[in-house]
C-alpha cells in the first residue's frame, strides 16, 4: 500500500566529486518512502571523461568536457548543465528540491524555479564556495569574478532551508544568508571496512601521510618547508595517496628536499588506504592561506582512519584540532614549539583514539543521517 504522504523529491549536482553525498541523500529520502530523482552529470571530474551510466531514478545530464579545473570552459560547462537541468524539473511536479552546491549557477535556475512554483520546498546544500575557496585574491574583485559569486549570493535568498557544509562558510556568506534558516551538514565518510588503529608506532622515525588531490590549492611550498623543519629534529617518511595536476612537482620538492617519499598514487581501496594510513603519526591537512575552506574531504578521511593532523586550515578544522585534542595546528609564529609538538607527540596513541570518536561523532553515516532528519523532516512534514 502506497503511503499517502509519499513526496516527489529530486536532488541535483553537476560535480561527479559531490556524488557521494547527493547519494547519500537520496538514500535518506528513500528511506523515508519518498519518490526520488536523482539529476547527474555524465562527466567524470576527478578522470576528465564521459561516463555511459544508466540507473532507474537517475537522470544524466549530457555535459560540455573541460580539461582544466579552473577555466573559462568549466565554468561555461557549469552553466550549460544548469539550464538543462532547468529544463529537465520544468517537465516535473515536484514537491522538494535538494541542490548541492556548487555550481553557482545551479542557485540561479533552482531559483527561478522556485519563483514559479512557490509551493516547491527549495534546500541548498553548500559544499564549497567559488570563487572564495579558489587561489584566486588577486582577481576576487574583478567584474566577471563577482558576476560569477552573484550567481549564487543573489539567489540564495529563495532557500527554504540552507545547509552548509561547514561552519566557515556560513560567517563568509553572513550578508546573504543572514535572513534566512542555515544549519551545518559535514560530510560524511562511508566506513566500508573495519577500521584498524595502530598498534605500535615507531619513534624511530615520524611517518606522515598525504592523502587526497594534488591540485593549485595545497601549499607545496609550505609542505616541503614544513617537512625540512622537522627533518631537522628527526627522520621523516611522506606516504602520498592521490594524484593531480600538481603531483610532478611536488614530487620533485621532495625529492630536491631529501625527504623519503612512498607514492602510491591514486588508491579507491578503503582497506588499502586504512592499512598505510595505519602505519603513519599523522596525516598532512594544509592548503594555500587564501584559500577559504573550513573542512577538507582528506580531514574527514584522517579522522575515520583515527590519524591525528597537521592542520593549517582555519575554521572548523582547527577549532576540532584545539578542542578535541586530534592533532596540531601549524602556527608559524611560534615555529620551533610547533615542530616540538609535532616531535614530541608522535606515538601519543590517545589522539588516534580521539579522532576516531571525532569521526564518528560527527562524520560517519549515522551521525549525518541523524542530522538530516532533524534538519529535513519538519520541512518535509509541512509540504501541503
Amino acid at each position: 500500500m502506497e503511503r499517502i504522504d509519499r513526496k516527489r523529491v529530486v536532488v541535483v549536482t553537476n560535480s561527479s566529486n559531490y556524488e557521494p553525498r547527493a547519494e547519500q541523500v537520496a538514500a535518506y529520502f528513500r528511506r523515508e518512502g519518498h519518490d526520488v530523482t536523482v539529476i547527474e552529470s555524465d562527466f567524470n571530474h576527478r578522470e576528465k571523461k564521459k561516463i555511459k551510466r544508466e540507473r532507474g531514478g537517475y537522470i544524466y545530464l549530457n555535459t560540455i568536457p573541460y580539461y582544466k579545473n579552473v577555466s573559462v570552459r568549466r565554468l561555461y560547462s557549469h552553466y550549460n548543465f544548469s539550464k538543462k537541468f532547468f529544463k529537465e524539473v520544468q517537465k516535473r511536479s515536484i514537491d522538494l528540491l535538494y541542490v548541492l552546491v556548487p555550481a553557482n549557477s545551479l542557485v540561479k535556475f533552482a531559483a527561478l524555479y522556485k519563483r514559479v512554483h512557490p509551493s516547491v520546498k527549495l534546500i541548498y546544500d553548500i559544499i564549497d564556495l567559488w570563487p572564495e575557496s579558489l587561489p584566486l585574491k588577486k582577481v576576487e574583485n574583478v567584474y566577471p569574478v563577482q558576476i560569477w559569486r552573484n550567481l549564487r549570493n543573489n539567489y540564495l535568498g529563495e532557500a527554504d532551508l540552507v545547509i552548509t557544509e561547514c561552519k566557515l562558510y556560513q560567517t563568509i556568506l553572513q550578508k546573504p544568508l543572514e535572513k534566512l534558516e542555515v544549519r551545518t551538514l559535514y560530510w560524511p565518510k562511508n566506513e566500508i571496512i573495519k577500521v584498524k588503529l595502530p598498534e605500535l608506532l615507531t619513534e624511530k622515525e615520524l611517518q606522515i601521510c598525504y592523502i587526497g588531490s594534488i591540485n593549485n590549492i595545497i601549499d607545496i611550498s609550505f609542505i616541503i618547508g614544513l617537512l625540512e623543519q622537522i627533518q631537522l629534529r628527526k627522520k621523516v617518511t611522506l606516504h602520498i595517496i592521490g594524484d593531480g595536476e600538481k603531483r610532478a612537482k611536488l614530487l620533485e620538492e621532495l625529492k630536491k628536499a631529501e625527504i623519503v617519499t612512498q607514492y602510491y598514487g591514486a588508491v579507491y581501496d578503503d582497506k588499502i588506504k586504512n592499512d598505510i594510513m595505519r602505519r603513519c603519526h599523522y596525516g598532512l591537512n594544509i592548503m594555500k592561506e587564501d584559500v577559504r575552506v573550513g573542512l577538507t574531504m582528506k580531514s574527514v578521511e584522517y579522522f575515520a582512519a583515527g590519524l591525528p593532523l597537521i592542520n593549517n586550515i582555519k575554521g572548523d578544522t582547527w577549532d576540532f584540532v584545539e578542542m578535541e585534542e586530534v592533532g596540531v595546528n601549524f602556527k608559524p609564529e611560534i615555529l620551533d614549539e610547533t615542530i616540538e609538538e609535532i616531535v614530541c607527540k608522535q606515538s601519543d596513541m590517545e589522539r588516534h583514539i580521539r579522532a576516531r570518536a571525532l569521526y564518528e561523532n560527527l562524520f560517519s553515516p549515522w551521525a549525518f543521517d541523524k542530522k538530516i532528519e532533524e534538519y529535513i523532516k519538519p520541512l518535509v512534514d509541512n509540504i501541503e
